[in-house]
């Protein structure tokens, strides 16, 4: 990465040259989730998804957009590298009710800060985690403004990432290149079985909270508070998208889960669907797509983005339990990124 495009990054994270070390690396990691969302939306424009370096400063720096796991923490990457740190990029498998998806599922950092302090847990990919990085080696209890952090050993010289005594995922230490998350990249955005498929999402942390658009609710957490607003017309979904992450479209991305309540269809919508729940991320998708990985069960985390169990959320805010699933869908694996 050029001086040219480190500087125009920095910019677009809205911060000046960073300190050397730890403090520079946690304005960085907190900076990115303030201004660069965690969505989808390509999959839902048709805009083919490409882990290339060139493709990720373009989308990412100069178009001004978001993405997942692969996209944002592989941007990141770079550019903690081109400010001097070593960086390891490596695989998770995040942990759901059915148990750890499959390798490659997520992809996280291991960073040594330019001053060599460090290693860290750099992730700025999950939806909702740690504003903040966490240390690698120590066993104890990191808080966080997101929750209390812990990392405990694991089988095979793996990690597991825990919040507020919850397993979030398993992180392997094997140093990965983005080449081998290509496969599983495009798994996400092309596969019928992929909640990215399902939905669309778009969010970002705030200084007080998050905000996020989940179909055409508009989620914002305020000091704990959180409120929703269906977002009726086109023009009103793409002014949010504008007003709120930046994101300037010239069309509405395709939902085909575009559900405002249980089994009730969005005008807009042709397509029969169900409940939508969510799962990892905040990511909405159909409740029946998660028969034998998840209890759908009325619990807020569609602006969350961190939870392990479904949430169906109707008109005004209520959430509703609108299903129980049980037995396997052939094939089917619950997946985070």
């Amino acid at each position: 990465m050029d001086h040219e495009t480190v500087v125009a990054y920095l910019e677009r994270l809205g911060v000046a040259t960073p300190a050397v070390g730890d403090a520079g690396l946690r304005t960085l990691h907190r900076a990115h989730q303030l201004t660069v969302p965690f969505e989808n939306l390509s999959i839902h424009l048709a805009e083919p998804i490409s882990l290339d370096e060139p493709d990720l400063i373009d989308k990412i720096v100069r178009r001004r957009r978001g993405g997942f796991c692969y996209e944002l923490n592989g941007a990141f990457a770079l550019l903690l590298e081109a400010l001097g740190a070593q960086v390891s990029r490596v695989g998770a498998r995040v942990y759901g009710e059915a148990g750890l998806s499959p390798p490659l599922d997520h992809l996280a950092l291991i960073v040594r800060a330019a001053d060599g302090t460090g290693p860290w847990l750099a992730d700025v990919g999950f939806g909702s985690h740690s504003d903040y990085p966490l240390l690698l080696e120590t066993r104890d209890d990191q808080d966080d403004p997101a929750g209390r952090f812990r990392l405990a050993d694991a089988s095979q010289g793996d990690i597991d990432v825990l919040k507020d005594g919850k397993p979030q995922y398993r992180l392997e230490t094997r140093e990965r290149s983005l080449a081998d998350c290509v496969p599983t990249c495009w798994w996400q955005q092309t596969s019928p079985l992929s909640h990215f498929t399902q939905s669309t999402i778009c969010s970002r942390l705030t200084p007080d909270g998050r905000v996020s658009i989940s179909g055409r609710m508009l989620i914002q957490t305020r000091h704990g508070t959180r409120t929703e607003q269906q977002l009726d017309t086109d023009d009103a979904l793409l002014a949010a998208y504008r007003d709120h992450f930046g994101i300037a479209l010239s069309r509405v991305p395709h939902d085909p889960a575009a559900t405002d309540d249980c089994g009730s269809l969005h005008p807009s919508s042709g397509v029969q669907q169900s409940a939508i729940a969510t799962w990892g991320h905040g990511v909405a998708f159909p409740a029946e797509q998660l028969a034998g990985a998840v209890r759908v069960e009325a619990v807020d985390l569609v602006d969350d983005g961190h939870g392990r169990d479904g949430s169906v959320v109707g008109a005004g805010g209520q959430q509703r339990s609108c299903a129980t699933t049980a037995g396997p869908i052939p094939g089917s694996a619950p997946v985070t990124t």
